[in-house]
């Protein structure tokens, strides 16, 4: 992580990383997700959802690493911990970490804006690292980003369809984050943030690396 990375990530609330799963771990990574889903189908894994119910347009797995504990001995979660403890200024082993995986299928509608920080109680000092398994484009719901908007706060959310959406988000400027398999993107947990549609023909499977640091081991607000 550089200098110019990290005060990017502080003025914008969040930061391309480009590759960080090379190939032969991302298919260790799609066979772990795909075990974790079996197990979810099953019903022994959690899903996320205020309503109670499975929501149509994205399926959030909790936690998979309680059941597929190998993932926490991937590269990727050695490259998540890094990056963050660099942002937070603080020691890798001070950073908090916990793991989701997003499905999403195909014809599934758009997820509103949001803030992560809606769904965790403050202090709302986290952050989340997005990897795709499969990649993703403007048709295949890639995240969408309001520049700079972790800088004003929480703002009021209502609940619809199982998730919490922002009250009149008034986004402004759009940024559209394509990625493929492997890359990444971390958003501050303020960061309002979204997806389109899902248009493409296949179902698209990311994993979610939630984080932050403990707290007074940071050096930096961020």
């Amino acid at each position: 992580m550089t200098p110019a990375q990290t005060e990017s990530f502080r003025k914008e609330g969040f930061l391309r990383l480009g590759a960080i799963a090379a190939e032969v771990e991302l298919d260790l990574l799609r066979r772990l997700c795909d075990r974790a889903l079996d197990k979810w189908r099953a019903g022994t894994m959690k899903f996320s959802s205020l309503s109670g119910k499975t929501p149509d347009s994205l399926v959030t797995v909790v936690s998979p690493e309680a059941t597929e504990p190998e993932l926490k001995r991937t590269r990727l979660a050695e490259t998540a911990r890094q990056a963050a403890a660099a942002l937070y200024n603080c020691a890798p082993d001070a950073i908090l970490m916990g793991w989701r995986i997003f499905l999403k299928r195909p014809g599934a509608d758009g997820t509103p804006w949001h803030q992560d920080a809606a769904y965790r109680p403050p202090p709302h000092i986290g952050a989340s690292m997005f990897v795709p398994l499969d990649s993703v484009d403007s048709e295949v719901s890639c995240m969408r980003y309001s520049p700079g908007s972790h800088l004003f706060g929480l703002r009021p959310h209502v609940l619809e369809h199982g998730h919490f959406a922002a009250k009149d988000p008034d986004s402004g400027a759009t940024a559209l984050c394509p990625l493929r398999a492997g890359e990444a993107v971390i958003h501050h947990c303020l960061t309002l943030h979204a997806t389109g549609p899902h248009e493409g023909a296949l179902a698209r499977r990311a994993f979610a690396i939630v984080f932050q640091p403990q707290i007074g081991q940071s050096k930096e607000v961020v």
